[in-house]
């Protein structure tokens, strides 16, 4: 077993604190500390419930306002980056279907017959852009 001094403890732990208030997630800190440390992932974990301890005591320095307005902001940033994904893949899909269609020979209108100008032509309103 290795022996580790103080200073080194209290730099992975510092590093820890570091990467989880710049917005890493749990696992992947514990993952990075394994990684740049070569630690085993039991001292990982006791690093970042270190590191989580000392964010949660800070929070309590903070005023509430302060942090409901982060957190709105945060939840806003989320919703609307869920919401542009959710846009981009619709609009896959609907450029799927649409190709499909327009490969597929048996919705192809005769050429004896005019398709009529209405909004209501599929043909008329076709963007494949």
């Amino acid at each position: 077993m290795a022996v580790v001094s103080r200073n080194e403890r209290k730099k992975r732990r510092c590093d820890a604190l570091a990467r989880l208030t710049s917005g890493m997630g749990v696992s992947q800190v514990t993952e990075s500390l394994v990684r740049d440390y070569k630690i085993t992932r039991r001292s990982a974990n006791l690093d970042v419930q270190w590191a989580s301890t000392k964010l949660v005591q800070n929070l309590n320095k903070h005023e509430r306002t302060d942090l409901l307005a982060w957190l709105l902001y945060q939840t806003q940033q989320v919703f609307q980056k869920s919401v542009e994904w959710e846009l981009n893949l619709e609009q896959r899909k609907l450029k799927i279907v649409i190709t499909e269609i327009i490969e597929d020979e048996s919705h192809v209108i005769p050429e004896n017959k005019a398709c009529p100008r209405s909004i209501f032509c599929p043909i008329n309103n076709l963007n494949l852009s």
